[in-house]
């Protein structure tokens, strides 16, 4: 029951979208872009703001957008993963209108960072990516309080990263965990990792 794709956080193989194409699956492309600006107070924070990686940010996005504005399976590009808006989103934004004006834009995480500090807050619709994204719904509040909050938004909301295998995702009062609730989850996604992380997580050797 899948038919939708994000390749996060960097351009999928040719491979892959071939595949798409062929299977008639959805893609959200991404560039490799993530964590520019960053959330919270990481190493990487303000690197959104800094000129001389401008040139990097329109580079790799051109050259992604260049490769794959023909593939009938790529519907949406999706500009970065959990960054915050700077001057070169605006200009990352300009060239893939310019270059693909025909297909809607994203900004993966823009309706987790509402604070002050976020420029795309305050930008008229036109100014902003044309679908809101949203990450881990029920993660301080319950699911019907943030459908309800979401579903207040005139632009269309897509909820683009759900049900981490390494965390609780339903962490909102009277909920438990995303991994325990949804077996699909549970049965399909997590006990394929098993054999990958119960030796991983034993290895003690980088430790020592």
């Amino acid at each position: 029951n899948v038919n939708v794709i994000r390749t996060s956080h960097y351009p999928p193989s040719p491979h892959l979208l071939d595949a798409c194409d062929e299977l008639g699956m959805f893609v959200f492309e991404q560039p490799p872009i993530c964590f520019s600006g960053g959330f919270d107070d990481h190493h990487w924070t303000r690197t959104n703001e800094a000129a001389q990686l401008i040139p990097y940010l329109l580079e790799v996005t051109a050259e992604t957008v260049h490769r794959d504005r023909g593939r009938c399976s790529v519907i949406v590009w999706d500009l970065g993963n959990e960054s915050r808006w700077g001057l070169g989103f605006d200009a990352q934004l300009a060239l893939v209108r310019q270059m693909d004006p025909g297909r809607p834009t994203t900004f993966s995480f823009d309706l987790n960072e509402l604070g002050p500090e976020n420029e795309l807050v305050h930008k008229p619709a036109a100014e902003r990516p044309d679908i809101r994204s949203y990450h881990y719904p029920g993660w301080d509040r319950t699911w019907q309080e943030d459908l309800a909050w979401l579903g207040s938004y005139e632009q269309p909301v897509v909820l683009d990263e759900y049900a981490p295998l390494f965390a609780p995702c339903l962490r909102g009062p009277g909920e438990g965990f995303g991994l325990a609730i949804d077996p699909g989850i549970r049965d399909y996604w997590g006990a394929g990792y098993q054999p990958f992380m119960e030796p991983a997580l034993g290895d003690r050797s980088s430790a020592e």
